[in-house]
């Protein structure tokens, strides 16, 4: 047999090689987190002489949010030059929340003091004020929006302080008049009980909205919700935890029914939350060191962003397959900044969010650097066998600029066997960057790499 010729050291790695391959053969092949990162100041380029809150970004890169100055309050569209949304008519300032791939914003504006719902068609147009049934004294609030579109948000008819009358709501199309919304309240699956409230934060393009409200018809705990496309309703799981959860805030869900969000103690403490399309729920705990955390939002990728903290310090993170990543770690050429909070992060894998420059609070922007090829880890245009033997040899390592790093978090790991696996074969120039359709090789053919592998390193373990 094969192995009785090979020397101990190769043939302990060789079997190694193929455990690894067999085991991981249902992975997906997935490669998500960019070995590094740019970092722009957003601030400067949005509002030089104001404080910059970014919200979302599209997929082409677009973004929103409010810029605060001495004298006023205004949202915000930047697409390489800044525009100033116009509030609602006698409204004394605007806010954007989100935007769709084409644009459309919405957010708020207020009427005589009281928030109301609002939709820009464009940066430029002037804001439609969204309906809502909670009467002329309702605070109303638009919080995310999709290409169909469909928005979704809440409202109280009560005045802000009356969280009883919380309601989640959405808004579509009039069909008897495209160019208004009418809208839909979203049941909870029990009658609220006192002081419990309810709203949408997320809609992805299939229409599924998640948020949260009642899920007990005496205990009151605002529980994770999904509302189906068609406004059914179905409780999310909770999760075991060892403290009481008063508090589930799901605010972002991607195509595939993969939700991120939160959860609140009874002591005020915050931890993130992922829930599957199943409905499960996984609380991603936190990175070592800090004792918060939250997920802010969540791309196709299933790349989840938020921040950690402490009593003393936040850090913007990532979080991928419950493994968190510091952001400020993965920037490059940039000692003077700290990144606080990642807001939200597009399908290509681009971050926005809040941190400080030498100390003083900036928005960012963060741009992933693209390796030549993801998986390439001895740097030769290809993937092959030779990548895995620089992964194997230094697994286990720890630290920054490390070759075989494939999914930037600092340590050589299963990860990055997996970002191996995922392309491999692939070669510079072949679209290695974006591994949605990379081709991921079968065990059979794994293994007959192995064996190819093997017999590479049983020539060189032979004296000259």
């Amino acid at each position: 047999m094969l192995s009785t010729r090979l020397p101990h050291r190769v043939r302990r790695e060789f079997w190694i090689f193929v455990g690894m391959a067999l085991a991981s053969s249902a992975l997906a092949p997935v490669c998500l987190a960019a070995l590094r990162y740019t970092v722009t100041d957003l601030t400067a380029l949005v509002a030089p002489t104001g404080a910059v809150t970014p919200a979302d970004i599209n997929s082409a890169g677009q973004i929103v949010g409010q810029v605060t100055s001495a004298t006023e309050s205004r949202g915000f569209f930047y697409n390489g030059q800044t525009t100033l949304l116009d509030p609602l008519p006698g409204s004394v300032y605007s806010l954007a929340t989100a935007l769709n791939s084409t644009g459309q914003i919405v957010g708020s504006s207020d009427d005589g003091g009281i928030p109301k719902a609002a939709y820009w068609l464009t940066a430029g147009a002037q804001p439609q004020a969204l309906p809502s049934g909670g009467g002329p004294d309702a605070n109303v609030y638009a919080t995310a929006i999709n290409d169909q579109p469909t928005i979704v948000g809440f409202f109280t008819g009560s005045g802000s302080g009356n969280t009883k009358s919380w309601t989640a709501v959405k808004w579509q199309p009039d069909p008897s008049n495209p160019t208004r919304f009418r809208f839909t309240k979203l049941d909870t699956p029990v009658v609220p009980p006192a002081g419990v409230p309810a709203g949408a934060f997320g809609v992805n393009q299939l229409g599924t909205v998640v948020g949260s409200g009642a899920i007990e018809p005496v205990v009151p705990i605002q529980g994770p919700l999904r509302w189906n496309p068609i406004d059914q309703v179905t409780p999310l799981d909770t999760v075991v935890s060892d403290t009481l959860v008063v508090d589930y805030n799901p605010v972002a869900i991607n195509d595939s029914l993969v939700a991120a969000g939160r959860l609140v103690t009874n002591t005020g403490d915050e931890r993130a939350v992922r829930w599957n399309a199943d409905g499960s729920a996984l609380e991603l705990g936190f990175p070592a060191g800090y004792n918060q955390s939250a997920a802010l939002d969540i791309n196709n990728q299933g790349l989840i962003v938020g921040h950690a903290s402490t009593a003393s310090d936040s850090i913007a993170v990532s979080n991928f397959n419950s493994s968190w990543t510091n952001l400020n770690d993965l920037i490059v050429n940039a000692p003077n900044w700290h990144l606080d909070s990642a807001a939200a992060i597009n399908d290509s894998g681009v971050i926005i969010g809040q941190g400080k420059l030498a100390g003083s609070p900036r928005a960012f922007l963060l741009t992933p650097i693209n390796p030549t090829l993801f998986g390439d880890y001895n740097a030769n245009g290809i993937v092959d066998a030779a990548d895995y033997t620089v992964y194997r040899h230094t697994l286990g390592q720890t630290g920054t600029g490390l070759a075989a790093d494939g999914n930037g978090n600092n340590q050589i790991d299963g990860g990055d066997y997996n970002v191996w696996r995922a392309h491999f074969g692939q070669t510079a120039g072949s679209g290695a960057g974006a591994s949605a359709n990379a081709t991921v090789p079968e065990p059979t053919t794994l293994v007959l790499l192995m064996v190819a592998a093997a017999g590479w390193c049983l020539r060189r373990s032979r004296p000259a």
